[in-house]
């Protein structure tokens, strides 16, 4: 054990040059996600109503700030990358964006992506480390590091790659090469963008026209992809400094590269690549800095400092780092351990998992509304004889941006907390005593559909399912309100083609009507302004905290209201999942 902790503990020299070198270019990934990215939220934020929260921010009062706020944040997580970047203040610029990545992170979860989650892991984790590596190379060129700093560092960037690999066991990637075979064609067509419609010549003079291209790149890309994951880590960590770790740097560069034309994903391929550093053999960047002050003239490089250096872990420190590495390794394989059914289906499990373009979903959603008199009625039924009824098609609420109104289609605790927000639109109109029940078609990576959500009240699920920490403690809703998934179904137990549970497109329509005019009576309130972002955040909810109306019967319009143009926002367009089609509200 003391020949264990030795090793754990002994200085590697040049280690804290490399671990300082990855620190700069980790502010530059910063600074890049501040400027590319970071913009596009706050514009999706700009455009929506409500912000969904997810575990374990679900109970924090960390809602969206105005859009003055987030732009204060994105030049503090600017000036803070900056820095890191440069070496000045580099611990407390790291636990800065650690802490400005989270609060971004929880915003939305339609925001959540698993490279966020690594982003801030990695600027705490470099926050703890040796302050001479963090201000490399103004204390020293060549720095010694307890081994430790560099092990860690490196374990944390081939995290994606290990559970990425596991998570591609799995049917539909290993005999179906789903989803990559519904995506294969507008990947063909970005590489032939790429290279300028060479290939697309290379297929034609090369493929006789009777053979189809798709499936065996799909298969090709799949299993590619998977013994990339499989192989890269040991081949970076393990293997020799020689031929096998360059070429899993080159094989890298190739995936990443590909990921970036096919995918986008952001900074992530950037990061990724940049983490090549971390495995190049130790104190080349000290070499390469003190050949570049040597080409061009430049006297007294500093030093080497080979001293060993007191920064080492103690007990408390082992112990801590030893808790955040065994949760690190065993909270992506919850999902394996604690959920019945496939997070492919249900996306109970998912976060955290780094799982990444695994699954493909396509279907429709459609919910009732209906008012009782006494109370709701313990069951739902399509056609109720004791209530008023009233049909939404959530993928057409204007109210909410397009990621999160096609992500309720698929997605139970985002439909669980979008049902209390219709419920308390209807409340706030003097509708109490309403129930919400979900009718839904769902495919799952080009499998026969089925129903997503049984036919049944929400409102008794959501507390129980939000707040019991299921992420963690594996309470499903599962024969809940969820159905089970039967993967290797023959056929489709619901129809994609004809949305919202009706039997006819004529029926679908009219249907999607009266959604819109249920709509525009929810929202009526906020008709009056132009945008959404004129109305100020209260929590995670933009719906003002007064009522709505003074009489107890709204369900007619004033002469001005009728006459009112309506606001920008309640115009626009939204994209149909299961038809492939846009929907405009009819007043348009």
């Amino acid at each position: 054990m003391a020949g264990e902790v030795a090793w754990w503990r002994a200085p590697v020299p040049g280690a804290g040059s490399t671990v300082g070198a990855f620190t700069r270019l980790v502010g530059v990934v910063l600074v890049a996600f501040a400027q590319a990215t970071f913009p596009v939220y706050i514009q999706k934020l700009d455009h929506t109503i409500l912000s969904f929260h997810y575990f374990p921010f679900h109970h924090l009062p960390f809602g969206p700030l105005s859009r003055v706020g987030l732009e204060w944040i994105r030049t503090a997580l600017t000036v803070s990358g900056t820095f890191c970047a440069l070496g000045v203040c580099t611990c407390c610029s790291l636990v800065a964006a650690a802490l400005m990545m989270l609060y971004i992170m929880q915003l939305d979860r339609t925001l959540y992506n698993n490279h966020y989650f690594l982003i801030t892991e990695l600027c705490a984790l470099l926050a703890t480390l040796d302050s001479r590596s963090l201000s490399w190379p103004r204390k020293g060129i060549d720095l010694p590091s307890p081994r430790w700093q560099l092990l860690s560092v490196q374990l944390l960037v081939l995290t994606p790659y290990t559970y990425g690999a596991i998570a591609k066991i799995n049917p539909d990637w290993l005999l179906r090469a789903e989803p990559l075979r519904s995506w294969a064609p507008d990947m063909l067509q970005k590489a032939d963008d790429a290279v300028g419609g060479a290939l697309t010549s290379f297929l034609d003079a090369s493929v006789p026209p009777t053979l189809d291209v798709i499936p065996p790149f799909a298969y090709l890309v799949a299993y590619a992809g998977l013994f990339f994951d499989l192989l890269v880590s040991p081949a970076l960590l393990l293997g020799p400094p020689g031929r096998a770790r360059a070429l899993a740097m080159l094989a890298s560069l190739l995936f990443h590269g590909c990921n970036k034309l096919w995918f986008g994903l952001g900074v992530f391929p950037w990061l990724m690549v940049v983490a090549n550093l971390l495995f190049l053999p130790a104190g080349l960047p000290a070499r390469c800095l003190l050949w570049l002050a040597s080409r061009f003239g430049r006297k007294g490089a500093p030093l080497a400092d080979n001293r060993t250096h007191g920064h080492h872990l103690g007990l408390m420190g082992t112990a801590a780092l030893s808790l955040v590495g065994a949760l690190h390794l065993l909270v992506p394989l919850r999902g394996l351990l604690l959920y019945e059914e496939s997070d492919r289906w249900t996306d109970e499990g998912a976060l955290y998992a780094w799982h990444m373009k695994l699954v493909d979903r396509n279907g429709w959603l459609a919910l009732q509304v209906a008012h009782h008199s006494d109370g709701p009625a313990s069951t739902c039924d399509q056609t109720p004889v004791d209530a008023a009824t009233s049909w939404l098609i959530p993928e057409t609420d204007t109210a909410l941006q397009p990621d999160q109104a096609g992500a309720l289609v698929h997605n139970p605790a985002m439909l669980l907390q979008y049902a209390a927000h219709v419920r308390r639109l209807f409340e706030l109109h003097g509708r109490r005593n309403v129930s919400i029940c979900a009718l839904s078609c769902v495919s799952v990576n080009g499998r026969p559909a089925q129903p997503l959500y049984m036919f049944t009240d929400l409102l008794p699920h959501v507390e129980p399912y939000l707040d019991v920490s299921n992420e963690f403690k594996g309470w499903s809703g599962v024969d809940r309100f969820l159905h089970r998934w039967n993967p290797a179904a023959a056929s489709a137990l619901c129809d994609l083609s004809l949305p919202h549970g009706v039997t006819s497109r004529q029926d679908a329509t009219q249907r999607q009507l009266e959604s819109d005019a249920t709509y525009r009576w929810l929202y009526r309130p906020l008709r009056s302004r132009s945008s959404l972002a004129d109305w100020p955040w209260t929590g995670r909810s933009r719906v003002p905290l007064h009522k709505f109306v003074s009489s107890s019967d709204d369900s007619a319009t004033s002469g001005a209201e009728a006459s009112m143009e309506p606001a920008d926002w309640m115009k626009r367009c939204s994209f149909l999942q299961a038809t492939e089609a846009i929907w405009c509200p009819s007043d348009a």
